[in-house]
C-alpha cells in the first residue's frame, strides 16, 4: 500500500497499473491518495471516511476547549494504519483525542491495544492481553515490534 498527499484536486492523477486499487479522500485541504496492488483492504474506505470526519470537528468540539486533531495528526494516522494494518486486519475505532490528535482502540483478539497519534513522531501506544499476561507501553519508536505483533493477532480469520 502506498499513501500519498496533494493540495490540489487539479493534479495528475498516478498512473495505475492493472490490478491496482487508488482510494483517495480529502482531508483539511488535503487529497489523501492510497493506492493498493490488489483490491482496497476492507476496512479502508471506513477509515477514510471517519478520518475525514474527525478533519472537520472545530475548536471546543468536545464543549472542554479542545483543538480537533490537526491535520498533520490525521494524515499520519492514514500513513501509521496503512503501515499497521494487513488485508484481513480489524479496523480501528477512531476518534478525536484532546491534545489535538487522534485515538486508535482495538478492543479485539483477547486484546486492548489504544494508540494516541498527536503528531508526527509523537505518538503514544498502550497494549495489554485481556487476561493481564502480556502488555507493552510507550511510544510508537519503542514499541513498534511489539504493536505489530499484537496487531497480527486481530486479523480477521
Amino acid at each position: 500500500m502506498t499513501l500519498t498527499e496533494s493540495r490540489s484536486w487539479q493534479r495528475a492523477r498516478p498512473a495505475r497499473f492493472a490490478g491496482e486499487t487508488l482510494t483517495e479522500t480529502s482531508v483539511r485541504g488535503t487529497i489523501v491518495s492510497v493506492k493498493t496492488a490488489s483490491a482496497a483492504p476492507l476496512w479502508l474506505e471506513t477509515v477514510l471516511q471517519r478520518l475525514r470526519e474527525l478533519s472537520r470537528l472545530e475548536m471546543d468540539w468536545d464543549g472542554y476547549g479542545s483543538a480537533p486533531p490537526s491535520r498533520d495528526a490525521i494524515l499520519y494516522t492514514a500513513q501509521l494504519l496503512t503501515e499497521l494494518l494487513n488485508r484481513g486486519a480489524r479496523p480501528p475505532s477512531i476518534g478525536a483525542n484532546t491534545a489535538g490528535g487522534v485515538r486508535l482502540e482495538w478492543h479485539s483478539g483477547g486484546w486492548d491495544i489504544e494508540v494516541d497519534v498527536v503528531a508526527p513522531g509523537d505518538v503514544d501506544v498502550w497494549g495489554e492481553k485481556v487476561d493481564g499476561s502480556e502488555g507493552f507501553e510507550g511510544s510508537l519508536e519503542d514499541v513498534r515490534d511489539e504493536l505489530h505483533s499484537a496487531m497480527l493477532r486481530l486479523s480477521i480469520p
